[in-house]
């Protein structure tokens, strides 16, 4: 390597280290919009915000439509998947798997599926929670964001979430708050991830993909 190639080396190495601590990032999509459906437009991911540290990945999203919406003279929630978070978590596309549903994301270590809920009241404790695509409004007594891993301990609505947070109406933003250790991570981590969902009928790459150090 001559002297040329070694500065432009040391530069690259320099962008890629910085770009790799640069927290939070945000993430915008200027072609998602609202349609008017309701039950889609609560879908409809058009920002993405992620940061890091104490032991954790923060995650928050805002969407075209609300959550909450009035069908029939009630509130409901819509309910079902927001978006999935695929990780690469050693920055190495050449180990790992290719994503789920999306065969040309590779090198990836796990997949955290974000989930909207809509809960039911309970006398004691928390109500049970509904998760399936489409919309729950029956003894409703708010909603909240669940992350659950794609393969883990469970099937479907059944899948024990890593992390949960309340979503506040009218939930066009969706945050929470997942543990590194529940996600495979760790603290020093440069991690790659790809944010995955809806794009009308094709599920795919919402973003391009984010380098992130995780504090």
């Amino acid at each position: 390597m001559n002297a040329k190639d070694r500065i432009l080396f040391s530069i690259t190495a320099a962008l890629f280290a910085a770009s790799a601590w640069c927290a939070p990032v945000g993430l915008h999509n200027a072609a998602a919009r609202a349609s008017g459906d309701k039950l889609a437009d609560a879908h409809v991911v058009t920002d993405v915000r992620l940061d890091s540290g104490s032991g954790k990945l923060s995650v928050s999203a805002t969407v075209a439509g609300a959550s909450f919406i009035r069908i029939a003279g009630q509130t409901a929630v819509v309910t079902g998947g927001l978006m999935t978070l695929a990780i690469d978590a050693d920055h190495n596309a050449e180990t790992g798997k290719s994503a789920a549903f999306v065969n040309d994301v590779k090198g990836v270590e796990s997949q955290v599926e974000v989930n909207v809920c809509g809960v039911e009241k309970s006398s004691g404790g928390t109500g049970k929670r509904h998760c399936v695509n489409g919309f729950w409004g029956d003894n409703l007594s708010g909603a909240s964001a669940e992350a659950v891993l794609a393969g883990g301990a469970g099937s479907g609505k059944d899948k024990a979430p890593i992390a949960s947070a309340d979503i506040a109406a009218p939930g066009k933003t969706i945050a929470l708050q997942i543990p590194y250790q529940r996600a495979g991570l760790a603290a020093g981590d440069t991690v790659r991830i790809y944010v995955l969902g809806w794009k009308g009928p094709q599920f795919g790459l919402l973003f391009k993909p984010v380098t992130l150090k995780l504090r």
